[in-house]
């Protein structure tokens, strides 16, 4: 998952900072400055089952910057990143704009 729908592309950099949340246990997203630190610290937690991809009972997202394909975000446009589902313990939220007023996937 590099781009999503010919219009967004990840924002690329030596660290990428991610949010993740975890239902009925986060009241809001919480910011990573590394997802590689983000995702070990998900999959290698006491809290994780294999079996079902939960987080302590809980489904869970991490959520990934994107921008439009070709553009280059400065202070002035920062508004045009969007942040995307990376991962989750729902297969079918990948790829999916994320609503953080809600906490969950941006309804069309």
């Amino acid at each position: 998952m590099y781009t999503i729908d010919d219009k967004y592309e990840i924002i690329k950099g030596f660290v990428i900072g991610c949010y993740r949340f975890i239902e009925n246990e986060d009241t809001e997203e919480h910011f990573w400055v590394d997802v590689q630190n983000c995702e070990y610290y998900t999959y290698n937690s006491d809290d994780y089952n294999e079996e079902t991809g939960l987080l302590g009972g809980n489904n869970w997202w991490i959520l990934l910057p994107f921008k439009p394909i070709g553009t280059t975000i400065t202070e002035e446009n920062q508004n045009l990143v969007k942040w995307f589902v990376g991962e989750s313990s729902k297969p079918g939220d990948e790829d999916k704009e994320w609503d953080f007023d809600k906490h969950s996937i941006k309804e069309k």
